[in-house]
């Protein structure tokens, strides 16, 4: 093949693409496309992600209309004009004919796909994208494309008629893009033959920042098999017309013999994309490099004993659902990673498991895994599929088992925090399969974190998922609150300190004073458990009038322990914050409060504390506030702080009590105090303790948020929970480790103008409370002066000045009220109008932003196409004018 020919056929092909402004107006629209498909679903601004998540959705089915646009020209246009027979009878053989047609429409798309950068430029604009994630969805598009190009190309070469042309490589490009779907439908047998047909599952892994060698070599193989088939059906004028022999066996018909070879070829493409698949080479694009092991796991192994080897055994099934396939095959490459960089330090055995089978068994009577049911939606029904995905890791007596991988947890923090505990020698004195954990103590509280029999339920209670987490890394003890406490104990955690008696607390404070470690989550409103809010004098919360049996029990007084912590906690005020990143959860009240990098304080991570440091988003519910109380000899350090657009309110300012229990009052006023609250303080110097005014930050629903593995959902409590615990241990070894996860890279600027409005909403909320206040104290004053004034009077004996005054009374105090109500309705209307006013500047932000980015990227191209149409006019006019003048001499 000679490239000079074949670059000659590319700069015909592609110079006279851009030479008119048809191709031109063709990436104006291509852009366009993107655009709207990228800016224009609300999904984009509820997701709140400066990513190209909503572009990457529908661009597979977008290159059915994009790729036979470029190649409906590429055959049938030459055909048209007359054109092929010139080309087909220059001394060019046919291969270089393919290839510089393939090239030329290749550099078409190419550039079409450059072009389209300006979405990338303005997505940066809002946000700060991930570089190396922004670089594999494009990979993923030019790979894509660069398939389906050499697919289109045969539906052009297969006639003479442009429309026809166009209409054949949309059908024929959509079997690659949509095969996925039939397979899924039909299942069974059906799947398993199509599946590895697919491309849009290696698209989608690229998409997520992974570019597997098996699925460039699919897209490889794709183009290549298709290109043979341009190739031959080229030649097909050179066909012979009986049959040929073909050694063993007599061809009748030729281009069943061309069939034949191009399927065998496409057969044994993909077989080499499926061995491919098994070996997991891949490369990690993401900054934060998640699929690929960290320099602490390789650490941890480097420090196994190669005489003592740790064990790794996983139970996983071959077939998973759709949303388990990029964690499968994390979790086999992770594992084949360790095997290979620990040598004989880890021993690695991967079983195929399936339900009802010795292997099955094995995993449940062994280690307890078991098979989860997960369904999944295909071809309009809800199928459920038993799962295998667990991993029980063992060294010596001790192992640790992740009974199932669910999507949400990090493969390389399991692991690596496993083999972390079976390996590491004991410590000095202790015995037993746990000999070589630190040992950690929860004490018994009214929170009940191991679950009991709750009195005011009726109900068996199950033990905080926390309490599970814990194990995996230590040795968890249940510690009466009466003390004295174990002297072993590397960590005491208190839920709920507040609800202990006196004689509780003061063994607790015992502790404290000793300076030993501690962790303390008490709560000024509790939802997670029954139990009494802080403020509350009586164990117990609302106890179920019906029961009867003896009074509640009196709580001690927290705030000996607080003084003793250098802290100032005031348990009756519940902080606020109008902060929430997620337009998704816009409905939820002030008191959730999403501490982030956006929420406008100084500093809402600590980022000089191991604990916080690197976190992203913490949510708290209805969570206290505390400040240093100025102790000496101990140091007040905040770690979660809320930004000034927050506030405080008192408990009864929140409920009010009725006879059927408390009641969320509706009309609560969120005045902002224009200052940060601190929501959680580490304290040191003569103690060491980690507070945080919220428990339930750390309750079921947050671990079943990091199982779901929510894209724009991400939270980090349970991992601020376990690094307080850490920190406090003295075992820092996973913290980093821990952190490491998808950055919430957030639409920043489009925040920063929500703050603006949401900074001026409060504020005319608190001008409209603020004139309610003032016109309600002018109708008390006006009462209380009426009131003086008959009082006053000395014509009036005493019954008459009575009756008077109480007349007076009934009259102005119902004015008053009634002026009160008018005020009230006066004051939430106002509010309102705030609200509503604020929703519509944010909308209109949107809507702007909407079109900016959907009209400004196509608008060079479009200019260009202009530019080239304009000349191109001028220049036929001009050539027009010499004709006749030519004429005319």
């Amino acid at each position: 093949m000679r490239l000079r020919t074949v670059f000659a056929i590319l700069r015909r092909d592609f110079t006279g693409y851009f030479t008119s402004p048809t191709g031109y107006v063709f990436i104006t629209l291509f852009i366009l496309a993107c655009s709207g498909l990228q800016f224009g679903p609300d999904d984009f601004f509820k997701n709140n992600l400066a990513t190209l998540s909503t572009l990457n959705q529908w661009f597979p089915l977008l290159l059915l209309f994009i790729v036979p646009a470029i190649t409906m020209s590429a055959w049938a246009d030459e055909r048209r004009q007359g054109v092929d027979e010139l080309l087909l009878t220059m001394p060019l053989t046919d291969l270089e004919i393919v290839a510089g047609k393939y090239l030329g429409a290749l550099g078409i798309y190419t550039v079409s796909l450059a072009c389209s950068l300006s979405l990338v430029a303005f997505l940066g604009w809002l946000g700060r994208p991930d570089a190396g994630l922004i670089f594999a969805n494009y990979y993923a598009y030019w790979l894509l494309g660069a398939a389906l190009i050499a697919v289109g190309m045969v539906g052009s070469l297969l006639t003479d008629n442009l429309t026809v042309g166009f209409i054949l490589g949309a059908v024929m490009c959509a079997v690659p893009v949509t095969i996925e779907s039939v397979a899924r439908t039909f299942g069974g047998w059906w799947e398993g033959a199509l599946m590895p047909l697919a491309a849009t599952p290696h698209f989608e892994l690229m998409t997520r920042g992974i570019v597997p060698v098996a699925g460039v070599v699919y897209f490889l193989v794709v183009a290549a098999v298709f290109l043979y088939l341009n190739l031959v059906l080229l030649g097909r004028r050179r066909w012979p017309a009986r049959g040929i022999d073909a050694g063993f066996v007599y061809v009748r018909e030729y281009p069943l013999h061309v069939g034949a070879r191009s399927v065998a070829a496409l057969v044994a493409g993909i077989s080499l994309v499926v061995l491919l698949g098994r070996v997991h080479l891949r490369a990690d694009c993401t900054a934060e490099g998640l699929h690929s092991l960290s320099k602490t796991t390789r650490d941890i192994v480097s420090q196994i004993d190669p005489q003592n080897p740790v064990l790794i055994q996983a139970f996983v099934s071959r077939k998973v659902p759709r949303a388990y396939v990029e964690t499968r095959e994390n979790l086999l490459n992770l594992l084949r990673e360790y095997a290979a960089i620990g040598g004989p330090r880890i021993r690695l055995n991967v079983v195929e498991t399936e339900k009802y089978t010795d292997s099955a068994r094995e995993a449940e009577d062994r280690f307890g895994i078991r098979p989860m049911q997960l369904t999944q939606e295909s071809g309009g029904r809800s199928e459920t599929t038993d799962v295998f995905l667990g991993v029980a890791v063992t060294c010596g007596a001790d192992q640790v088992v992740t009974p199932f991988f669910f999507r949400g947890l990090s493969v390389e923090y399991e692991l690596t925090r496993s083999v972390r505990v079976v390996s590491r020698p004991a410590r000095a004195g202790a015995t037993g399969d746990k000999a070589n954990r630190a040992k950690v103590g929860i004490l018994d509280t009214d929170a009940k974190p191991f679950g009991g029999f709750d009195i005011n339920t009726m109900q068996s209670q199950p033990a905080w998922e926390l309490v599970e987490e814990l194990k995996r890394q230590y040795d968890v003890v249940n510690v009466r609150p009466e003390g004295p406490y174990a002297d072993d104990l590397a960590v005491l955690i208190a839920l709920q300190p507040s609800s202990l008696t006196q004689a509780q607390m003061t063994a607790l404070a015992a502790w404290i004073k000793r300076g030993k470690p501690t962790l303390l989550l008490d709560d000024p409103m509790p939802f997670s458990f029954q139990g009494s809010p802080a403020s509350e004098k009586s164990k117990g919360g609302q106890r179920n009038p019906m029961m009867g049996g003896p009074p509640p029990e009196e709580k001690g007084n927290i705030n000996e322990i607080m003084m003793l912590c250098g802290i100032r906690w005031d348990t009756a005020e519940v902080a606020w914050d109008t902060y929430n990143p997620h337009p998704d959860y816009a409905t939820l009240d002030p008191e959730f409060i999403f501490t982030g990098a956006g929420n406008g304080a100084k500093q809402a991570f600590n980022p000089n504390e191991l604990t916080t440091a690197g976190l992203q988003e913490v949510v708290s519910i209805f969570p206290g506030c505390i400040e240093g109380r100025g102790t000496p000899g101990v140091n007040f350090i905040p770690l979660l702080t809320t930004g000034k657009n927050s506030g405080i309110l008192r408990y009864d300012e929140i409920l009010e009590r009725t006879f059927f229990g408390p009641r969320m009052k509706p009309d609560r006023k969120h005045v902002p105090g224009g200052r940060e609250l601190t929501l959680a303080a580490r304290a040191s110097g003569t103690v060491n303790v980690i507070f945080v005014a919220d428990v339930d930050f750390i309750s079921q629903a947050f671990f079943n948020i990091r199982r779901e593995n929510r894209e724009t959902l991400e939270l980090d409590n349970v991992t601020f929970f376990l690094n307080c615990v850490d920190q406090l241990a003295g075992d820092e070894s996973f913290i980093e480790l821990r952190k490491r996860r998808r950055k919430h890279r957030t639409l920043e600027r489009l925040e920063a103008k929500e703050r603006v409005y949401d900074e001026e909403r409060l504020k005319q909320a608190k001008e409209a409370t603020e004139a309610a206040e003032k016109r309600l104290k002018e109708a008390n004053d006006r009462l209380k002066a009426a009131v003086e004034e008959i009082d006053k009077r000395t014509d009036l004996d005493d019954e008459t000045k009575r009756q008077m005054l109480d007349m007076r009374r009934r009259v102005e105090q119902s004015r008053v009220e009634e002026e009160s109500k008018r005020i009230d309705d006066e004051k939430g209307k106002a509010i309102e109008r705030g609200k509503t006013w604020a929703n519509t500047q944010i909308k209109v932000i949107q809507d702007n932003i909407r079109w900016m980015s959907t009209l400004l990227p196509p608008i060079p191209p479009l200019v260009i196409g202009l530019l080239v149409f304009f000349r191109r006019l001028a220049r036929e006019r001009g050539m027009a004018r010499g004709d006749r003048w030519l004429g005319g001499k």
